[in-house]
């Protein structure tokens, strides 16, 4: 199957970022699309037998056309929905802000819900908040953890908290004040850098996980993706996870030490020094990998036969776009 992989997460309300582990999981789906005999494409002109396509919650008008421009030609679409991360002075989810009124992105949001032939929403948490302002169609909802690079742990330099070059990598969408009164001024906090495009920011993630003597994930909302989470433990780094129900649903394992979202700087500094006590790496080389690639294989058949439904079922779909 020629499959149209598309990247729509970059037109979203104003306020709201472009979640980090979007180019994660398109470069992994690719990848694992390929070795099941897909074909990933990046054109409508290559021809597709169906758009794959990750969109933000809370879409702008121009990519509600872009996914109508694939349902007016009878290609089946299927939505990832992802969640917005709020930036800078961003209003609760019930109100985000926009040049448009709350009721229009409601609108949009419900117009985009209406028009995939399948929507993929990867945690219970994001689908509840969803269902909890929205109509949707139970039948056409998936619940998929999304498949992620498989990275091999990276060398562990085991310095001790507090010494010269220190690095805590900082991830997420929430406010990083609180970390920055948890550490000592001799702890250097780091962002990833940003890119161009989706392989070349992989590849700086991977740099930015291998470079950080300890990686925060900081949560600012309960459906954050734990796509970020699971890759860095993947790459043998100990994690802070500040999101409570991103490692409640799969990842309270090794290696991550997790904290309630609203933790104190204290929490915070107990946490990261924790972190940097245990042997990640020992950790993980304790754990079954082929058990983990398994899960990752079963995830990406599961994805696969996802598209192949959403392909057959798609004249079924003609009345609701029409609405």
């Amino acid at each position: 199957m020629r499959i149209l992989l598309q990247d729509l997460t970059d037109r979203g309300a104003p306020g709201l970022g472009r979640p980090g582990s979007i180019s994660l999981l398109r470069v992994a789906t690719g990848v694992g699309l390929t070795r099941f005999g897909h074909e990933p494409v990046e054109t409508v002109d290559d021809d597709p037998e169906l758009a794959l396509v990750d969109a933000l919650d809370v879409p702008t008008e121009d990519a509600l056309e872009v996914v109508e421009g694939h349902c007016d030609r009878s290609l089946p679409v299927v939505v990832r929905v992802h969640g917005g991360w709020r930036t800078g002075d961003a209003a609760p989810a019930t109100g985000h802000p926009s040049d448009a009124s709350v009721e229009e992105q409601q609108r949009r949001t419900q117009r985009l819900l209406d028009l995939g032939d399948r929507l993929l929403v990867s945690s219970r948490s994001h689908l509840v908040r969803l269902a909890g302002h929205h109509t949707i169609d139970t039948s056409r909802v998936k619940l998929l953890a999304p498949p992620h690079p498989g990275f091999a742990p990276a060398r562990v330099r085991g310095r001790r908290r507090g010494q010269a070059g220190h690095v805590v990598l900082a991830l997420g969408d929430g406010d990083l004040d609180v970390l920055q009164h948890a550490l000592p001024a001799t702890v250097r906090i780091t962002r990833p850098a940003a890119a161009p495009h989706d392989v070349a920011e992989v590849d700086a993630f991977r740099v930015a996980v291998a470079d950080a003597d300890v990686v925060a994930l900081v949560g600012g909302e309960i459906w954050s993706d734990r796509v970020l989470l699971q890759s860095s433990v993947d790459l043998g780094r100990p994690v802070v996870a500040a999101s409570g129900p991103v490692t409640g649903e799969e990842l309270a394992r090794p290696g991550v030490v997790a904290l309630a979202m609203d933790a104190t700087e204290y929490e915070w500094a107990d946490a990261v020094d924790s972190a940097l006590s245990s042997n990640t790496r020992a950790a993980l080389a304790r754990d079954d990998r082929a058990q983990r690639s398994t899960a990752l294989a079963e995830r990406m058949r599961r994805l696969t036969a996802i598209l192949f439904e959403s392909a057959a079922s798609a004249g079924d779909c003609s009345d609701r776009r029409a609405a």
